[in-house]
């Protein structure tokens, strides 16, 4: 549905911190799915750890949080010139690890949305098992 050169266009990030390639579906208002191929390439991955690399939770929840941008933004329109979209997290859970080589799916479900503001629900799958869960 966007490939990465759409989602450049809506994301602030730049690489190495873009940790979306792609929107597989999308409903306005509703829901989101997005991928993320993970390689011993990423920039995240030297340091985490050497010689038994994992893909670090704080970057599978940046990339629920830029699905969450995503969601809003293709709902709504772009944000103007100036706005830095914010989000955090009330609570998450790491329920497995991501490697080199696994593709994460992030599912994005809407709580409550404005035309100025958002919660959201998420959770990052490998393989059809759940990695992490945020809300």
């Amino acid at each position: 549905m966007l490939d990465t050169r759409r989602i450049l266009a809506i994301l602030p990030q730049r690489h190495p911190l873009v940790m979306v390639d792609r929107v597989l579906s999308f409903e306005a208002g509703r829901r989101l799915v997005g991928r993320k191929n993970i390689s011993v390439g990423d920039a995240v991955m030297p340091g985490h750890f050497p010689g038994h690399p994992i893909f670090p939770g704080a970057a599978l929840l940046e990339g629920l949080a830029q699905c969450c941008v995503l969601l809003f933004e293709l709902t709504h329109g772009p944000l103007r010139h100036g706005e830095v979209p914010l989000f955090g997290s009330a609570s998450a859970r790491f329920l497995g690890m991501v490697r080199p080589g696994d593709v994460v799916r992030f599912e994005i479900e809407v709580i409550k949305m404005t035309s100025f503001a958002g919660v959201f629900k998420g959770r990052a799958l490998v393989d059809g098992g759940v990695v992490a869960r945020c809300e």
